[in-house]
């Protein structure tokens, strides 16, 4: 087979590994978003049930089950999310504190949202270059092959980190050039 055809179809199958990457990415920011959002309405649904005295359980159960999850994406953009703050009065049955609590999750869940939203912008410029594809088709690839044992040696480790993604760049280079000289020779 020629080298040429070879290094085509590498290239294209990186390619669309970093499309789906990309679209996984815009994916996970748009879930995270619903998940605080519905977070946030449960908690407001509470108060204003809690206000009129009528059954708040749909809203208690949802919130005790997602605090969890929701304090986990806050946490990467707040210091102290408030999540957690929000079932523990809940739990006390302390709606004082809830109110104080509620007002900081909504501060909290505009600020994140709007982070969430430069971030997809980031992302919508980067729609058409296709280098950009190749390289995260490049960090997908090593990510699926070196992730497991990455993570069972350092379990803390984060992909997107400088580190990585220098790492990745670097073997995109090489493999790059790799394939251009095969070509020439």
């Amino acid at each position: 087979m020629n080298s040429m055809i070879i290094c085509s179809i590498v290239l294209f199958i990186m390619i669309v590994f970093g499309i789906i990457d990309y679209k996984n990415e815009i994916h996970d920011i748009e879930k995270n978003q619903n998940v605080i959002s519905k977070f946030l309405d449960a908690a407001v649904s509470l108060i204003n049930k809690c206000d009129s005295g009528e059954s708040a359980d749909k809203e208690y159960f949802e919130i005790m089950s997602d605090y969890k999850q929701a304090d986990r994406i806050l946490r990467v953009h707040c210091d102290h999310p408030s999540p957690y703050h929000v079932a523990y009065n809940i739990s006390r049955n302390d709606l004082d504190s809830l109110y104080k609590t509620v007002s900081t999750l909504n501060q909290e869940v505009v600020s994140t949202l709007a982070e969430f939203d430069l971030d997809r912008n980031e992302l919508a410029k980067q729609r058409w270059n296709v280098f950009n594809y190749f390289f995260r088709g490049v960090g997908f690839i090593l990510r699926f092959v070196f992730g497991y044992p990455i993570k069972m040696i350092k379990p803390s480790f984060d992909f997107e980190s400088r580190g990585w993604n220098t790492f990745c760049v670097i073997i995109g280079l090489i493999g790059s050039l790799a394939s251009i000289l095969s070509i020439i020779i």
